[in-house]
This record gives structure tokens, sequence and C-alpha cells, in this order.
């Protein structure tokens, strides 16, 4: 919130809007007008299972299918799940960005901060 809370709407535990809401992300960042990028809406996902990770792949998939200008972020919370499986590769090779939070923390809202910004 402190980062990003002026240039942005904040939502927590919030879908994308009505068409997607069956793929809740932990938050939203929406830019507001006076941010100027033009960027679409950030979904960011706070990763600590599998689980997790499966969701922000199933929006990006289905906002991709119905071609919608969504980004979806994985923010890690630290290395406990296994990043090398099938399933957590296929995640973050598809998905727009990941960013590992524990022992990093400013570069990782670093990274979601340039995600959600960057002009479309």
């Amino acid at each position: 919130m402190d980062r990003l809370g002026e240039r942005a709407e904040i939502q927590r535990s919030a879908p994308v809007d009505n068409t997607l809401a069956e793929f809740p992300a932990d938050a939203i960042v929406r830019p507001t007008e006076s941010a100027a990028t033009h960027a679409p809406v950030t979904a960011v996902f706070f990763v600590q299972s599998l689980d997790t990770l499966n969701e922000a792949l199933m929006l990006w998939m289905e906002a991709h299918q119905l071609h919608r200008p969504v980004r979806i972020a994985a923010l890690v919370e630290d290395g406990t799940i296994n990043l090398s499986s099938y399933k957590a590769q296929r995640a973050f090779n598809r998905i727009d960005t990941t960013a590992f939070f524990r022992g990093d923390e400013a570069a990782a809202i670093d990274r979601i901060e340039r995600l959600a910004f960057r002009a479309a």
C-alpha cells in the first residue's frame, strides 16, 4: 500500500472483474487515471503453495482465452514450495512475473510495481 497506493486502487481478495470472479487474486492493482500509464489491471497472488500458483495460472489461461488485458504476478513467500516441479515451471513460464519475497522484500515489491505500471 505504501508504494502503490497513491497511483493505484488496491483491492484485497478480489477478482479482476465479474467475468473472472471464479479466480480471485490476493491483491488487485488497478492504476488510477492520474498514473497515466494505460496499464491494465494486475492480479497478484501471494504464493505459499502450488495450489495458489495454479490459481494464478488458471486466471492467466482464462484471461488469454477471453483476450483480456490482465497481468498476473506471483509473489512467492519463500522457497519452501517445490519450485522445480513441472506445475511450478509451467506457471512461471506463462504468467507475467514472479517475485520472491522473503529476504529480498524491497526488490520483490519493485518487480510488482514495474509490472503494474508498465504501459500496455
